[in-house]
């Protein structure tokens, strides 16, 4: 066996590795790992291909060279996919039919027109289609964003933003090659290995910080947003001078708690940055009524409200014994705005840790709090 081909190899070995480690890691986010795993997994295919050609040259196995061809195919849908378990939006069950355009590429260059060149340059502009939708959404839901990078270091989701960067890279690089060589008359297959090995070992590294979370990522951003602070200090207007103002009578404050409940129950605390104004744009009422109906009528500020209902879910997964999920992941599924406020909160409203209150409730302390 020569060098490349033992070298080729080796980063065979360690995409297989990521992609197992991802799927069998009791400790992360299954969705999330999923489509990490499937698109470190994509890389394997262009592997395989060039270790044919270092094991049976000049061209290698034709079966794997059309594996190879037709995998960035399977990028966008992919990457897509993990987007959408970034900004928190369900796969259905039809999402299987976006990778019908592999299968049509397979068939075609297997036993159709076999024109390489032609399923190179569609499969770039099919995967920057993607790309740019992938985009386009991040874009329309930022604050989220902003929350994964900022507050949500070391966590699943953070080391996903980063792999689906490094997918951007491969996909707009892949696009510049097939261009110049089709402008030039040949597209040299040497490119893509050097592409192809590149994102491998990227994605094998982020895949190693997203299973193992190196501590030198933890304590990166400690602050609390002052946001936090002053919607905590929101007061609670339930005296008589506080009476002159209210707008809603007890009739109307009664649908409304209905409806706010019924909104609840469909889990709108998950959302990061869900506002005061959020919430009574979904209720239909002013900012002064929604304050007034949470005051008032429920006996708490907004931000009591919504981080009391997510201490609740954040309770529901550390009791769940079939998923081990890691604390930061818990605050972020929970609905935090960063890992910080979901510690202090916890610690105040159980006086325990949640790692504590996991381990207790593992261990059948039965006086553990199941709610507030």
């Amino acid at each position: 066996m020569n060098t490349d081909a033992a070298f080729i190899l080796i980063t065979i070995s360690l995409i297989l590795w990521a992609a197992l480690a991802l799927l069998f890691d009791k400790q992360g986010q299954r969705k999330v790992n999923l489509w990490v795993a499937a698109l470190i997994s994509i890389e394997f295919l262009p592997q395989a291909y060039f270790y044919t050609m270092a094991t049976q040259p000049p061209g290698g196995d034709f079966h794997w060279a059309v594996l190879a061809q037709s995998a960035l195919l399977l990028k966008g849908p992919v990457g897509f996919a993990l987007t959408l378990c970034l900004i928190g939006q369900k796969i259905n069950r039809f999402y299987t039919l976006h990778f019908m355009a592999f299968g049509i590429a397979v068939l075609d260059l297997n036993f159709g027109s076999m024109r390489f060149d032609i399923w190179a340059a569609g499969g770039s502009i099919h995967a920057l289609a993607y790309l740019g939708i992938a985009i386009k959404m991040l874009i329309q839901d930022k604050r989220r964003l902003h929350t994964i990078v900022h507050h949500y270091t070391n966590s699943a989701h953070y080391w996903a933003v980063w792999i689906l960067g490094g997918l951007g890279i491969i996909i707009l690089a892949n696009l510049m090659i097939v261009a110049v060589g089709m402008w030039q008359g040949q597209i040299r297959i040497e490119l893509f290995r050097y592409l192809s090995w590149s994102i491998s070992v990227y994605w094998i590294a982020l895949a190693f910080c997203s299973i193992y979370r190196p501590e030198i990522f933890v304590n990166r951003f400690k602050g609390v947003s002052q946001a936090d602070d002053a919607l905590e200090a929101l007061p609670v207007e339930d005296t008589e001078e506080g009476k002159q103002w209210r707008e809603l009578d007890d009739g109307i404050a009664t649908g409304l708690a209905t409806q706010l409940e019924a909104l609840m129950h469909k889990h709108i605390y998950r959302q990061h940055d869900l506002s005061l104004v959020d919430l009574a744009k979904r209720l239909g009422i002013s900012v002064h009524q929604t304050s007034e109906l949470l005051n008032v009528h429920f006996g708490q500020s907004f931000f009591d409200y919504m981080n009391g209902a997510r201490l609740q879910y954040a309770c529901e997964l550390l009791r769940d014994t079939k998923s081990e999920l890691r604390i930061i992941d818990v605050a972020f599924e929970a609905g935090f705005g960063n890992k910080n406020s979901f510690y202090r909160y916890f610690k105040k409203a159980y006086d325990l840790a949640p790692n504590e209150y996991r381990n207790q409730w593992l261990m059948g302390v039965s006086t553990l709090p199941e709610q507030l």
